[in-house]
């Protein structure tokens, strides 16, 4: 099986609306994603979908930090009938190889799948984190350098 990431084109934007919609909807999340739009206006940000065999997969929103050197995956999605195949782990690997360095990414605490995926997938090392936000939300922060 195959798995490529590729550069998202604005006119695309469609394909991440609508998984962007299912990906929310399975984290429980409401509303819209105010982001989106951004990823094709701000320089630093980086809309990626993910293909198997040439089907679009997944997506992932990659974004340069102001604060820091570090890049910060932002979302990430792959799209049920792909889920346990490997396509996450090559996804992201190509992810972690195309921005060299260090990384950021945060998996709210009860999103359980993805707190059993990452840890697979991350660098040895990889610092982890439980964080408490003011709004009551709490999520795991993972630090890690690829490359």
């Amino acid at each position: 099986m195959k798995v490529q990431i590729k550069p998202a084109l604005e006119r695309e934007k469609a394909h991440f609306e609508a998984m962007l919609a299912q990906y929310l909807r399975e984290l429980d999340v409401e509303g819209d994603y105010p982001y989106l739009s951004l990823y094709w206006q701000e320089p630093g940000r980086f809309a990626y979908l993910l293909l198997v065999e040439n089907e679009i997969a997944g997506f992932a929103l990659v974004r340069q930090l102001q604060e820091s050197t570090a890049h910060e995956l932002a979302e990430f999605y792959v799209a049920s009938a792909y889920r346990l195949a490997g396509v996450g782990h090559a996804a992201a690997q190509a992810l972690f190889d195309l921005h060299r360095g260090p990384w950021e990414l945060s998996v709210l605490a009860d999103n359980l799948a993805g707190l059993g995926f990452w840890p697979k997938v991350l660098p040895a090392g990889a610092h982890a984190e439980t964080i408490d936000t003011p709004e009551g939300v709490r999520y795991v922060q993972f630090e890690f350098v690829s490359g």
